[in-house]
């Protein structure tokens, strides 16, 4: 079972607390907030601001005796470390420290969506899940592609006449046999994916269920 860092500032009551590990909130606001009021130059200087800030912080945090584990500084800037859990209150007493969130543990329940969807009974009605989806093209205009990640390798798959299709011949190396088309359209020098979230989208929409 996997365990993921939670951010999130509200947490449902029903999650399991990780023993002795905190999520340590500082006060400079994450990139992200800066980028969405000012832009993506004002959002790296901000970026470097808060691995500023962390820096001067996780150097307090050791010399109180707790493990810094990781850090986040886009979405949120935290120190995620572990401290015994009866000194973990005096963690919030710290300059630079704005709040302190205790780790919690989520099991994800994804087992359900299928048949809540009617998922399995289009399979049927097709003929069977191997030919969900067959013959279909998806387009996915987004952040781009990792055409690397295993969802996107299937060599039994025959690229379709007239295809790949590329904004530049450099671009045919961003396809793969079930990625076809690779074209950019942003100020990108490439369609290659640097923030991950066009190549989640494409994964959702065109790799099988197990």
């Amino acid at each position: 079972m996997k365990r993921f860092w939670t951010v999130l500032l509200w947490v449902p009551l029903a999650a399991q607390q990780v023993p002795d590990q905190y999520i340590v909130e500082l006060s400079e606001e994450p990139a992200a907030v800066r980028m969405a009021k000012s832009g993506r130059r004002a959002a790296e200087d901000q970026r470097a601001r808060v691995q500023a800030e962390q820096v001067r912080v996780r150097r307090a945090l050791e010399e109180s005796g707790a493990e810094v584990l990781d850090r986040v500084d886009t979405v949120a800037n935290a120190l995620i470390v572990r401290i015994a859990d009866a000194e973990a209150s005096r963690l919030a007493l710290m300059p630079g420290v704005r709040r302190v969130h205790p780790v919690r543990e989520y099991h994800l329940l994804l087992d359900r969506a299928m048949v809540l969807n009617g998922v399995t009974e289009a399979w049927k009605q097709i003929g069977g899940a191997e030919r969900a989806g067959l013959g279909m093209k998806i387009a996915v205009l987004d952040t781009g592609i990792d055409q690397s990640h295993p969802g996107f390798q299937d060599p039994a798959l025959e690229i379709p006449s007239g295809f790949p299709k590329v904004g530049r011949e450099e671009d045919k190396s961003f396809t793969t046999n079930k990625v076809i088309v690779a074209r950019n359209y942003s100020a990108e020098l490439t369609p290659e994916d640097r923030y991950g979230h066009g190549t989640a989208v494409a994964m959702a929409a065109a790799v099988p269920c197990p």
